[in-house]
Protein backbone atom coordinates (compact mmCIF):
# COMPACT_ATOMS: atom_id res chain seq x y z
CA UNK A 1 0.00 0.00 0.00
CA UNK A 2 1.40 3.20 -1.17
CA UNK A 3 0.30 6.55 0.06
CA UNK A 4 0.65 9.36 -2.25
CA UNK A 5 0.48 12.66 -0.53
CA UNK A 6 0.04 15.56 -2.82
CA UNK A 7 -0.02 18.80 -1.09
CA UNK A 8 -1.17 21.96 -2.76
CA UNK A 9 -0.63 25.14 -0.90
CA UNK A 10 -3.69 27.10 0.09
CA UNK A 11 -2.37 30.20 -1.61
CA UNK A 12 -2.79 28.63 -5.07
CA UNK A 13 -6.48 28.00 -4.42
CA UNK A 14 -6.85 31.48 -3.02
CA UNK A 15 -5.07 33.02 -6.01
CA UNK A 16 -7.35 31.14 -8.38
CA UNK A 17 -10.41 32.34 -6.48
CA UNK A 18 -9.25 35.95 -6.46
CA UNK A 19 -8.36 35.75 -10.14
CA UNK A 20 -11.85 34.48 -10.96
CA UNK A 21 -13.49 37.30 -9.00
CA UNK A 22 -11.30 40.05 -10.48
CA UNK A 23 -11.42 38.76 -14.02
CA UNK A 24 -14.10 41.32 -14.96
CA UNK A 25 -11.46 44.10 -14.68
CA UNK A 26 -9.83 42.67 -17.77
CA UNK A 27 -12.97 42.85 -19.86
CA UNK A 28 -13.41 45.71 -22.25
CA UNK A 29 -17.09 46.11 -21.42
CA UNK A 30 -16.21 47.00 -17.82
CA UNK A 31 -13.85 49.80 -18.87
CA UNK A 32 -16.23 51.19 -21.47
CA UNK A 33 -19.04 51.40 -18.90
CA UNK A 34 -16.73 52.93 -16.31
CA UNK A 35 -15.54 55.65 -18.68
CA UNK A 36 -19.09 56.32 -19.78
CA UNK A 37 -20.34 56.72 -16.22
CA UNK A 38 -17.41 58.72 -14.89
CA UNK A 39 -16.60 61.05 -17.79
CA UNK A 40 -19.18 61.19 -20.55
CA UNK A 41 -22.38 61.44 -18.50
CA UNK A 42 -21.22 64.30 -16.21
CA UNK A 43 -19.87 66.20 -19.23
CA UNK A 44 -23.18 65.73 -21.04
CA UNK A 45 -25.11 66.86 -17.97
CA UNK A 46 -22.96 70.00 -17.61
CA UNK A 47 -23.40 70.75 -21.32
CA UNK A 48 -27.18 70.56 -21.02
CA UNK A 49 -27.13 72.92 -18.02
CA UNK A 50 -24.95 75.47 -19.83
CA UNK A 51 -27.23 75.22 -22.88
CA UNK A 52 -30.24 76.02 -20.67
CA UNK A 53 -28.49 79.09 -19.28
CA UNK A 54 -27.44 80.15 -22.78
CA UNK A 55 -31.03 79.80 -23.98
CA UNK A 56 -32.31 81.99 -21.14
CA UNK A 57 -29.44 84.49 -21.29
CA UNK A 58 -31.39 87.25 -23.03
CA UNK A 59 -34.30 87.14 -20.60
CA UNK A 60 -31.92 87.08 -17.61
CA UNK A 61 -30.02 90.13 -18.89
CA UNK A 62 -33.24 92.00 -19.71
CA UNK A 63 -34.62 91.34 -16.21
CA UNK A 64 -31.33 92.42 -14.66
CA UNK A 65 -31.06 95.70 -16.58
CA UNK A 66 -34.74 96.48 -15.98
CA UNK A 67 -34.31 95.88 -12.24
CA UNK A 68 -31.19 98.06 -12.16
CA UNK A 69 -32.95 100.88 -14.00
CA UNK A 70 -35.95 100.69 -11.65
CA UNK A 71 -33.83 100.62 -8.48
CA UNK A 72 -31.52 103.54 -9.33
CA UNK A 73 -32.28 107.09 -10.35
CA UNK A 74 -29.80 106.84 -13.20
CA UNK A 75 -29.91 104.80 -16.36
CA UNK A 76 -27.84 101.67 -17.10
CA UNK A 77 -26.67 100.79 -20.59
CA UNK A 78 -24.54 97.91 -21.83
CA UNK A 79 -23.07 96.95 -25.17
CA UNK A 80 -23.37 93.17 -25.00
CA UNK A 81 -23.42 90.03 -22.89
CA UNK A 82 -22.37 86.42 -23.04
CA UNK A 83 -22.12 83.32 -20.84
CA UNK A 84 -18.84 82.75 -18.97
CA UNK A 85 -19.26 79.37 -17.27
CA UNK A 86 -15.81 79.22 -15.61
CA UNK A 87 -14.97 82.90 -14.98
CA UNK A 88 -16.66 82.99 -11.57
CA UNK A 89 -16.49 79.30 -10.66
CA UNK A 90 -18.45 77.56 -9.01
CA UNK A 91 -21.16 79.89 -10.28
CA UNK A 92 -22.32 80.23 -13.87
CA UNK A 93 -21.60 83.83 -14.84
CA UNK A 94 -23.10 86.21 -17.32
CA UNK A 95 -20.60 88.77 -18.58
CA UNK A 96 -22.12 92.22 -19.08
CA UNK A 97 -19.74 94.01 -21.42
CA UNK A 98 -19.15 97.76 -21.24
CA UNK A 99 -21.70 98.67 -18.59
CA UNK A 100 -22.31 102.41 -18.18
CA UNK A 101 -24.31 104.24 -15.51
CA UNK A 102 -25.66 107.65 -16.45
CA UNK A 103 -26.99 110.05 -13.83
CA UNK A 104 -29.35 111.56 -16.40
CA UNK A 105 -29.70 111.12 -20.13
CA UNK A 106 -27.90 114.38 -20.95
CA UNK A 107 -24.86 113.95 -18.71
CA UNK A 108 -21.65 112.01 -19.01
CA UNK A 109 -21.59 108.54 -17.50
CA UNK A 110 -20.54 108.29 -13.84
CA UNK A 111 -19.68 104.58 -13.84
CA UNK A 112 -17.74 102.78 -16.56
CA UNK A 113 -17.11 99.03 -16.21
CA UNK A 114 -15.48 96.98 -18.94
CA UNK A 115 -16.69 93.57 -17.69
CA UNK A 116 -19.21 92.72 -14.98
CA UNK A 117 -19.45 89.03 -14.15
CA UNK A 118 -22.71 88.24 -12.38
CA UNK A 119 -22.66 84.77 -10.83
CA UNK A 120 -25.74 82.60 -10.43
CA UNK A 121 -26.13 79.18 -8.92
CA UNK A 122 -26.98 76.76 -11.73
CA UNK A 123 -29.81 75.14 -9.78
CA UNK A 124 -31.40 78.52 -9.04
CA UNK A 125 -31.46 79.34 -12.75
CA UNK A 126 -33.05 76.01 -13.62
CA UNK A 127 -35.81 76.51 -11.05
CA UNK A 128 -36.40 80.13 -12.08
CA UNK A 129 -34.89 81.85 -9.02
CA UNK A 130 -32.65 84.68 -10.25
CA UNK A 131 -30.73 85.28 -7.03
CA UNK A 132 -27.30 86.82 -7.64
CA UNK A 133 -24.57 84.97 -5.74
CA UNK A 134 -21.52 87.03 -6.73
CA UNK A 135 -20.50 90.10 -8.71
CA UNK A 136 -17.00 90.63 -10.12
CA UNK A 137 -15.99 93.94 -11.75
CA UNK A 138 -13.05 94.22 -14.18
CA UNK A 139 -11.56 97.58 -15.23
CA UNK A 140 -13.99 99.76 -13.36
CA UNK A 141 -13.89 103.57 -13.38
CA UNK A 142 -16.02 105.71 -11.09
CA UNK A 143 -16.26 109.42 -11.84
CA UNK A 144 -16.92 111.82 -8.97
CA UNK A 145 -18.23 115.31 -9.20
CA UNK A 146 -16.72 117.86 -6.93
CA UNK A 147 -18.69 120.90 -5.95
CA UNK A 148 -16.70 123.81 -4.60
CA UNK A 149 -18.40 126.48 -2.54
Amino acid sequence: MYFSLTWQPLSTELNTLVYMKLKFFQKRKFWVRSILLLIVLPALFLSVLVALVYKNQDTIVEQLVQTLNNDFKGNFKLSGSHISPFENFPYISIDLEKLYLYETEEEKHILDVEDVYIGFNIWDIIFGNMEIKSIVLNNCFLYFKTILY
